[in-house]
């Protein structure tokens, strides 16, 4: 892992999740390709903007330049501007199902990362991970709920274990056991399941009735 220094740098990053913060602005927890997790301030981040390259949103791959600021106890950091956007998953916004499914990938690194940051771990190894799963939802044909869950539960499975939760990966091929087994981890570590989880359900029962976007709060 790349050390953080005390001067702007730019990372490849993803967005997991991201907050209001006061009129305008947003707080946004970055999973970056060589620094890992970053929690950074974007001031007039909820505005459409050149320095941002339009908006921040999910399921950009953006080189994005952080400038950190060091505290009497930590360092802070806010993003300076979006240098470039590598890539965008078009396919996963039109798509109810996948949509569900790529917002649990991002949730539940937002929620599990930040539980506990993993020691020794580079950012690239779930940088990668992160962006592998995503690829594989976007560019999956429509209408396959099964395949959907079955990536959810491999990346949760993958997630907890690379973390250190558990300590080996468990082959299930049901996707209600698949399900059931995703809550059990959930319980066991996290305060609550991701809330895109709930969806996964109602997916598998053909009854997902949405209203808005499934949005994170950190």
């Amino acid at each position: 892992m790349e050390p953080i220094l005390n001067r702007s740098f730019v990372d490849t990053a993803v967005i997991l999740a991201k907050r209001d913060f006061g009129d305008g602005h947003m707080v946004v927890t970055c999973l970056t390709k060589e620094r890992g997790l970053i929690k950074a301030f974007a001031f007039g981040g909820k505005r459409i903007s050149k320095r941002f390259k339009g908006s921040l949103e999910y399921f950009k791959v953006m080189d994005v330049e952080f400038s950190p600021k060091q505290n009497s106890n930590d360092t802070t950091f806010s993003i300076s501007a979006v240098k470039e956007v590598k890539s965008t998953y078009d396919k996963i916004g039109s798509d109810m199902n996948k949509y569900i499914s790529a917002c649990y990938i991002l949730e539940l690194s937002s929620l599990l990362l930040n539980h506990m940051e993993p020691a020794g771990k580079s950012g690239a190894v779930f940088f990668n991970s992160v962006m592998d799963a995503i690829d594989h939802i976007n560019s999956m044909p429509g209408n396959k709920k099964d395949e959907l869950i079955n990536t959810s539960y491999e990346f949760c499975m993958f997630l907890f274990h690379e973390t250190g939760f558990i300590p080996e990966l468990t082959k299930i091929s049901s996707p209600k056991e698949q399900l059931y087994r995703m809550e059990q981890m959930h319980s066991s570590v996290l305060e609550h399941s991701p809330r895109s989880f709930c969806m996964l359900y109602e997916m598998l029962n053909n009854s997902c009735r949405v209203q808005g976007n499934p949005e994170r709060s950190r």
